[in-house]
């Protein structure tokens, strides 16, 4: 009985081995993770956020912004651009970018830039949305991941994977070839690469003192520091490697700090996998659903601008947050003159945003 169901095992495992794997993946070599203790130890703080849920239908808020405005901005998994203004406590749909908005930034004259998976460096103004850049030499720029904006107005962004577009974004990570760049887009207009071979290039973050850049290396859970001034300029080197988590989004913060959005803890199966590049050549035959993803986790850290940790918050469970794709602080005056600070969190498939304050 059981001998044609052997056969027929043996000869669908012959097949899918000998099946192409769409990926042609290369052995790498990754820095060992920290471990979660001291300043990374789990808690449970992020589950005492306060969520702003988004309308009726909507999610996946990847990035969120404060414009000039004091309105927050939000792009969300349907390509609108929603905008939240105080006191008005309802969110409207501004323009629908028929892309994915990932990253937005804010320029001096209440533009709002953004980063569009789909549709390349975009520009939203007055109700009129321009494409600033979608390509680079001729080639289509494939994965406009996240967006910061300097005070002399030269716009910093990430294309995450010269291979692979986002919606096989999975394949990058297996692939591990790490063709991501950092751009510089002048106030000119001229686009300049800054930073390239970079793994899956994410979060971009201009330092408060505007002498250096910051982009996440999500495959690699590293950040990496690109100086834009001083003596210094035109260095790339390293600012924080080894993370216990997957980088995603980054922010500075007025005081110098900076804040990562850990999309998760950095999982062993990839470190395992990282010197087979034949086994996820495999595992990149699997449908989704099968692929070795591991249970949301929410987790943010904050770091100085040496790249110290100073700080991390989790929720273990994802009870209120998990899959952190973005960490805003900001500042507000209240009434009678007193201050409140916080962080506004983004997520992958959330359908709120939500909020820490101190």
């Amino acid at each position: 009985m059981w001998k044609p169901v052997l056969i027929a095992s043996a000869i669908t495992a012959t097949v899918f081995i000998l099946w192409p794997s769409p990926i042609d993946a290369i052995a790498e070599v990754r820095v060992p993770g920290v471990p979660l203790t001291g300043v990374y130890e789990p808690n449970d703080y992020l589950q005492s956020v306060t969520p702003t849920p988004l309308p009726f239908g909507a999610e996946g808020p990847e990035d969120i912004e404060v414009g000039k405005d004091d309105c927050l901005y939000t792009g969300i998994a349907d390509g609108s651009l929603l905008r939240r203004c105080p006191n008005v406590g309802e969110w409207e749909a501004l323009v629908n970018t028929g892309g994915r908005p990932l990253g937005l930034a804010s320029m001096a004259d209440g533009s709002l830039i953004i980063a569009d998976g789909y549709k390349g460096l975009l520009r939203w103004f007055e109700g009129e949305l321009t494409v600033l850049a979608d390509n680079h030499q001729g080639e289509r720029l494939k994965v406009v991941d996240d967006v910061d904006v300097a005070q002399d107005g030269t716009i910093y962004f990430s294309d995450a994977s010269q291979r692979w577009s986002l919606d096989d974004y999975l394949y990058d990570v297996l692939e591990g070839r790490g063709t991501g760049r950092l751009f510089a887009y002048s106030p000119q207009g001229e686009l300049i690469v800054l930073a390239e071979g970079l793994g899956f290039a994410n979060g971009v973050a201009v330092s408060a003192d505007q002498t250096f850049v910051l982009v996440n290396e999500t495959t690699r859970s590293q950040i990496t520091r690109v100086w834009i001034s001083g003596p210094k300029m035109g260095v790339v080197d390293i600012f924080a490697e080894g993370l216990p988590g997957i980088p995603d989004g980054v922010s500075a913060a007025p005081d110098g700090t900076f804040w990562v959005a850990m999309y998760n803890k950095r999982a062993a199966v990839i470190d395992d996998l990282a010197g087979l590049p034949w086994v996820r050549e495999q595992v990149a035959k699997l449908p989704e659903s099968l692929m070795p993803i591991p249970a949301p986790y929410g987790f943010i850290v904050q770091f100085d601008k040496d790249g110290n940790a100073l700080q991390s918050l989790h929720d273990r469970a994802a009870v209120m947050v998990g899959e952190v794709t973005s960490v805003q602080p900001f500042k507000t005056e209240q009434q009678e003159g007193l201050y409140q600070e916080g962080l506004y969190i983004g997520t992958l498939h959330g359908k709120s945003i939500f909020t820490v304050t101190n």
